[in-house]
């Protein structure tokens, strides 16, 4: 189910966190499912993120693998898969 514009303005953030192969422990941010398999990520780091990482979004916060699909300036766009 792809959302339209207007829908996605008022779906409110929610807390998740990126996982990285190599790093230590996930990294804090505030994502927006935008369908089953697609979310919006607000990050300060997006530029210096790998392609492909885990994310875990609230209420459950299981990891979930992703890769970029759009990349701007302090936000990401990634597709999930199992």
């Amino acid at each position: 189910m792809q959302l339209s514009s207007d829908e996605l303005v008022q779906m409110p953030p929610v807390a998740a966190k990126i996982g990285l192969k190599f790093w230590p422990r996930p990294l804090t941010c505030r994502a927006v499912l935008t369908g089953q398999d697609r979310a919006f990520v607000s990050i300060s780091l997006a530029g210096s993120l790998p392609d492909r990482f885990s994310l875990a979004v609230e209420p459950d916060f299981a990891p979930r693998p992703c890769i970029v699909t759009w990349r701007g300036e302090g936000a990401i766009e990634v597709a999930l898969y199992d």
